[in-house]
């Protein structure tokens, strides 16, 4: 079986497989040269990388978005590629963003079970509550069968009031409170860096330092310094409720966090951790593909 996985969300990606290996996976930004490429936002339909496939027969396409605010701006995508590339045919399910970073992880990682930590800026939408986006999810998986553990969804995005309450509805956990990469991405907008929150991580530690240097923006580092202890006290909570294996998988946009990552490993030496290479979300076009593959009755 030959399937393209396809992500088009923000880091638009491509992973081949065939017969359950990956072959070759590519982020369009290689080939277009706009960094971190979304093909809505950036409204262009024309993909540089989609032309490797334009001559293989695939058994399907499998698409991987991350939810906006309406499928059908993901359908207008869908539709470009499918234009471009010989199979028509596709597998696109609106809700699966977390689910398909977790199954990267497991996929790229040495272990044949895991427990798979996700969390980035925001998901797919909940398809009971409306403006409710997943933003930390727990999963146990092994190679044929995923368990949900904990999903925390935030309206954040739809609610201006950064709500401390928390309801738990049929096992799900609904706030508007701003927690994990949603947070971080605040702090990253209040120190000046829009939509770079690699470098809030990067100063944070200078807040920590006695010496002091001239061209360090101690202001900006007091932010990346809470930014970074605030999200890792709920990232220790997120692993406390890891009970069912000792392998642990962490993927999703906040896992980035080379900082933080580091410190779990220290905080949790009886836990064997594999942090996703492709933790943003260009590895949900591998967990797409491996999903239809797989798991998909």
């Amino acid at each position: 079986m030959k399937i393209l996985g396809v992500n088009i969300s923000h880091h638009m990606s491509y992973a081949f497989f065939e017969e359950g290996v990956l072959k070759e996976y590519y982020e369009e930004d290689r080939f277009n040269k706009i960094k971190n490429f979304n093909p809505f936002s950036d409204n262009l339909l024309t993909f540089e990388g989609a032309k490797k496939f334009k001559d293989i027969e695939f058994d399907c396409l499998a698409i991987a978005s991350y939810g906006r605010s309406s499928p059908s701006k993901d359908y207008v995508v869908i539709e470009a590629l499918q234009n471009q590339i010989k199979h028509k045919e596709y597998y696109f399910n609106y809700y699966h963003h977390h689910l398909y970073h977790a199954i990267c992880a497991l996929y790229l990682s040495p272990f044949k079970e895991a427990t798979a930590v996700i969390r980035d800026g925001g998901g797919a939408h909940h398809p009971a509550y409306p403006g409710y986006q997943e933003v930390d999810s727990i999963y146990h998986l092994n190679k044929n069968t995923i368990s949900s553990q904990y999903q925390y969804y935030s309206n954040f995005r739809f609610n201006p009031f950064d709500d401390d309450r928390e309801v738990e509805k049929d096992k799900y956990v609904f706030s508007s409170k701003k927690i994990g990469g949603s947070k971080y991405l605040d702090y990253s907008h209040m120190a000046g860096f829009e939509g770079r929150p690699g470098e809030l991580m990067g100063i944070a530690p200078y807040a920590m330092v006695k010496e002091k240097y001239d061209n360090i923006n101690y202001e900006q580092a007091k932010l990346g310094e809470i930014a970074q202890r605030e999200t890792l006290e709920e990232t220790y909570k997120l692993i406390d409720k890891c009970k069912s294996s000792r392998n642990i998988v962490l993927s999703g946009g906040y896992f980035l966090n080379c900082l933080n990552n580091f410190k779990l490993v220290k905080k949790y030496p009886e836990l064997n951790f594999f942090v996703d290479p492709i933790a943003h979300d260009g590895g949900t076009a591998i967990g797409a593909a491996v999903y239809y593959e797989n798991y998909k009755k």
